[in-house]
Formats: C-alpha cells, sequence, structure tokens
C-alpha cells in the first residue's frame, strides 16, 4: 500500500521541483496552438506567416525533440541528473526569450528547435530520475503523475493564449523553467548516479533525506541498489545493446512511443484551435481548446489511479481501445461534413470525441511508455537504450507535425484521423503480447520478466 506520509516530503518536494521541467515542457509544446493562428493573422502578426513557415514553427519542436536524447545521455552520465535539469530549463528560457524577440522568422525557427531540444533531454532523463530515487511500490505510480503536471501547462496555454497577449503569454511560459532553476539547488542528485561515481555515503545520505526511513532502512536501499549496478556493469558499450532482453525491451519502448505519436498526440496539442477550425463546430474554436484542456488534465489525474489499480496492461488496452473509438467516430464525423452532409445536428460530436480521446489518452498511452521506458532497461544501457527510443518516437512526431497539413488537404482530414485511430489497435495487440506488467515490481524482477525466467 503506498505511503502518503509526512516521512516522504522531502521526497514529493524532489518530485515537484523535477516535474517543473515537465510544466515547461508542456507550455512550449502547446504554445504553438493559440499563437500561430495570431501569427498566421494579417491583422494581429508583425509579420503574417505563411503556411508552410507555420508549419516548420509546429514541428520543429518535435525535430529538436529526437535530438535531445541523443545529447542527454552524455551530458547526464558526465553532469549528473540535477545539473541537467539545470541545462534543460536554461535552454527554455532562452527559447522563451527567442520568441518574444520577432525579429525574424529564423529566430523563431532556432527558438523553436532548441526548445525542443530540451523537451527531448527532459523527456528522457526526468522519468529516470524519478524511477532511480523512488521505492518500488511508488515508482510506477509518480513516474506517470508527470503526465498530469504536463496536461496542466497544456491548459495553461489554451486558457491565457485566448485571454492575453503574444507578450504576456511567453512571460506566463516561461515561469516554471524560471521556478526550476530557483527551487533546482534543493533537489538531490540519484543515488544510483553517486554510487556509480562511488560516492556511497552521500547516496546513503539522499535515500536517508527522500524516504525518512531509519539508518538501517536506508543501508538496505544502498544494498540493493549495489547489487543491481553490479549485476548490470558489465560494460556501457553500445554493444551491450543488443542482447536479448535489451533489444526486446527496445523493441516494445520505440513501438509505444512511436504509436504514441501516430494516435495523434502531437496535431491534438499542436493545432487544437485550428483543427476545431476545421471541424466547422458551432463553439468557437478557442473555448473548444479550453474544454479539450480541462478534460486532457482531469483525465491525467485518473492516469496514476488506474495504474495503481489495475497495473499497466489493462491501463494500456483500455485506453488504446477509447483512442480507436474516439478517433474512428471523429473521422466519420468529418468525412460526412466533408461531402455536404448537414452536420449541424451533430455540433456536439468534435468536443464529445476530442473529450473521450482526451480521457482515455491519458489513463495509458500517454504516461505509460515514459514510465515503461524508465524500468526495462539495465543500469549499464538504460541511458543509451532511452535515448534510441525517444529519437525515434520524436522522428516519427516531427513527420506527422510538419505532414499533417498536406496530408490533410490531399487524402482529406477524416483520412488522416482515421489512420491515427488505428494506432490504438496495434497498441493493444503489442500490450497484450509483449509489454510487462511492471507494478509492484523491483528493476531486477522486471529483467527477470524480459529474460522469461518469470511471468508478466
Amino acid at each position: 500500500m503506498i505511503c502518503l506520509g509526512y516521512k516522504r516530503r522531502n521526497y514529493y518536494f524532489t518530485v515537484f521541483i523535477g516535474n517543473l521541467t515537465m510544466i515547461a515542457l508542456g507550455n512550449a509544446y502547446a504554445w504553438t496552438s493559440p499563437t500561430l493562428p495570431i501569427l498566421m493573422s494579417n491583422n494581429d502578426s508583425v509579420f503574417p506567416l505563411v503556411e508552410d513557415e507555420a508549419s516548420w514553427i509546429a514541428s520543429l519542436f518535435s525535430l529538436g525533440a529526437a535530438i535531445g536524447p541523443l545529447i542527454a545521455a552524455p551530458v547526464k552520465e558526465t553532469i549528473g541528473f540535477k545539473w541537467s535539469f539545470s541545462l534543460i530549463s536554461t535552454i527554455m528560457v532562452i527559447s522563451w526569450i527567442g520568441l518574444a524577440s520577432l525579429w525574424n522568422i529564423y529566430i523563431f525557427y532556432f527558438a523553436r528547435l532548441i526548445a525542443g531540444i530540451a523537451a527531448g533531454m527532459n523527456f528522457c532523463i526526468l522519468p529516470l530520475y524519478i524511477a532511480e530515487i523512488s521505492e518500488d511500490e511508488l515508482r510506477t505510480t509518480i513516474n506517470s503523475l508527470s503526465q498530469f503536471f504536463r496536461c496542466l501547462a497544456y491548459l495553461e496555454e489554451y486558457v491565457f493564449g485566448s485571454l492575453v497577449s503574444y507578450y504576456s503569454l511567453i512571460l506566463i511560459s516561461s515561469l516554471a523553467s524560471l521556478l526550476h532553476l530557483t527551487l533546482v539547488y534543493w533537489s538531490p542528485e540519484s543515488p544510483y548516479y553517486l554510487i556509480a561515481k562511488g560516492n556511497t555515503d552521500k547516496a546513503q545520505k539522499t535515500v536517508a533525506w527522500l524516504r525518512g526511513g531509519s539508518s538501517q532502512e536506508s543501508l538496505d536501499s544502498i544494498k540493493q541498489i549495489q547489487a543491481f549496478l553490479d549485476r548490470s556493469k558489465n560494460g556501457r558499450s553500445w554493444k551491450d545493446l543488443t542482447t536479448f532482453v535489451n533489444l526486446k525491451a527496445i523493441f516494445i519502448v520505440t513501438s509505444l512511443l512511436c504509436l504514441q505519436q501516430t494516435s495523434g498526440l502531437t496535431v491534438m496539442l499542436v493545432y487544437t484551435v485550428k483543427l476545431f477550425e476545421m471541424t466547422g463546430t458551432s463553439i468557437s474554436p478557442n473555448m473548444s481548446s479550453i474544454i479539450f484542456g480541462v478534460v486532457y488534465a482531469i483525465g491525467a489525474i485518473f492516469g496514476p489511479i488506474m495504474t495503481l489499480k489495475y497495473g499497466v496492461k489493462r491501463s494500456l488496452i483500455l485506453s488504446a481501445f477509447g483512442v480507436f473509438l474516439s478517433e474512428e467516430i471523429l473521422g466519420l464525423f468529418l468525412y460526412f461534413n466533408a461531402y455536404g452532409y448537414d452536420m449541424s445536428s451533430f455540433f456536439w460530436c468534435p468536443i464529445v470525441c476530442t473529450i473521450l480521446y482526451a480521457v482515455t489518452y491519458n489513463i495509458g498511452l500517454g504516461p505509460l511508455p515514459a514510465t515503461i521506458m524508465s524500468e526495462v532497461f539495465p543500469a549499464n544501457v538504460k541511458a543509451k537504450a532511452s535515448a534510441i527510443c525517444q529519437t525515434i518516437g520524436f522522428i516519427v512526431g516531427f513527420t506527422i507535425a510538419k505532414f499533417f497539413p498536406i496530408l490533410s488537404e490531399k487524402l482529406g482530414i477524416y483520412s488522416v484521423f482515421w489512420m491515427f485511430g488505428s494506432s490504438g489497435i496495434f497498441v493493444i495487440i503489442l500490450t497484450v503480447y509483449l509489454v510487462p506488467n511492471t507494478k509492484g515490481l523491483s528493476l531486477d524482477q522486471i529483467q527477470d520478466i524480459l529474460s522469461g525466467n518469470k511471468k508478466s
């Protein structure tokens, strides 16, 4: 049973500080939704964007996010988690300064690219950090909570994007990074990293500070961490990725991250306002996006609860089915709307479908791929393997964000959403046959499951 007691106050404070970077990431991710329509307007923009420029601004974030994990691995190994987070927040602040300058389109491109790089680093590092500072009974649930913080940031962008000026939105969006830079001094380094660097005494003090237990409990935790590191210390070369267990884990995580993107995640977040304009619904696009953001955040609350109660596999299957159902129905509405049928009686359909998508995505497909990624790799390959998986996933995300407007025009937006919805079926198949149920298991036990020595 999970204890939310006073003795873990330092742990929860540390998790909150870490998740400030996730809020900052969400701000940057969703910033384009309320902003692109303004920048493309001849009336409101300093230099109105054309469609191709807007698609680059929307997609360069994902391209940067594909680069970020490749940088994250060596940076984390060199300077540790704590200072890696500081670097991420610093890059985010620089990005917001670039977006505020309005000098020319290339500054926009650069700012979005480096924001994506910082986000990609964070997507790779934060789940690993939370996994390494958490006890087994807390790890999966607390890691999935990061999705909630990111969803709050999406909602923040949708609400303030419709209420405040361009510059005010940038200032509001940068606050999470600025707050993180202020508080990161008080967050500890990962005990796994400290032991790997030979600083066992400091690692024991860190465990005691985080968990609030007795000296003996801290010592037992250190012995468990040391045993895990000893088991997986045989080399840290790229060749270590080619074992059966590691290749299986890479396939599972990469598949989930790619299917996460092909489910329409990037389109839903980056083009939210524009998407509702395209549906022709009578509800205003800004109001629709705010409703989507509210439900998206509420859905993220149920993600950790579902994982805690039903485990990883059931949560993923239910989530994937909901994503499939919502996008197939939305595609059907868009099909009839595109061919001139009177859909005024079904004006509610797009918002209901996006609400269903928001809720079901956030109980599984949203938070769990990153959580699984943080658990299925041994310590000697964790950074490299996570970087590979995240990079491939974000390349898929970049491709979708860049070519969504083109595909919508050539194939019809309804066809695109039917393709998005089909991703849910593949997630269900993958989950049933390959994804391990990691809730409550130690990292060693998860390795046993992947190697076939123990059933999931």
